[in-house]
């Protein structure tokens, strides 16, 4: 049997408190995945534009760095390919939206606006608490109940996942099941 590849998938708003892991996870994995906020700097750092979002100004030439390292490492580098700009969402496309970053700036108006939407699956990452702050605030934002009802959060099946992997599984399984109109319980 052959080696199975080892991945490892690395999140949140800033670069500059993953330098140490980036760094040493280059040699050991095969894919570096990297996502939340911080792709947004090494997106930047690539050329390519950003919008108004999170952006580490200070850490663009670090992230060109990192990105030139990882090319004479072991690991390839990974970015989501969901965080390129889309003028609509159509009603024949067959789309999910996932907000995943934690940050409430982000998160809501990414919400408000694919809450009413015709995405299939609408879902967005936090604990039960962290949901009811979230439904809260965007009921004071004038959010209708009925958009809210179809937001899938905490978001994935439950399925006892721990780990990065197992919650993305959870996730996946998840937006399959809504897509093939399965019932999906409520956590």
């Amino acid at each position: 049997m052959g080696q199975v590849p080892f991945a490892a998938i690395l999140g949140g708003a800033k670069i500059s408190g993953k330098i140490d892991v980036i760094t040493n996870l280059m040699d050991k994995v095969d894919y570096l995945m990297i996502g939340g906020g911080m792709v947004f700097t090494f997106s930047k750092a690539m050329g390519n534009p950003i919008g108004d979002s999170l952006l580490e100004e200070d850490k663009l030439d670090l992230a060109k760095e990192i990105i030139e390292k990882v090319k004479s490492s072991r690991a390839k580098l990974v970015f989501p390919s969901d965080i390129v700009a889309a003028r609509e969402i159509s009603d024949t496309a067959d789309t999910s939206v996932v907000v995943v970053t934690h940050d409430p700036k982000l998160d809501d108006p990414a919400l408000m606006a694919a809450l009413p939407s015709p995405a299939f699956y609408v879902g967005a990452l936090g604990s039960p608490k962290t949901h009811a702050r979230r439904v809260e605030r965007l009921l004071a934002e004038g959010v209708d109940q009925a958009y809210l009802n179809r937001l899938h959060a905490p978001i994935g099946l439950n399925i006892g996942g721990r780990t990065p992997a197992e919650i993305a599984l959870s996730i996946m399984a998840e937006i399959v099941a809504v897509r093939h109109q399965m019932p999906v319980a409520h956590k």
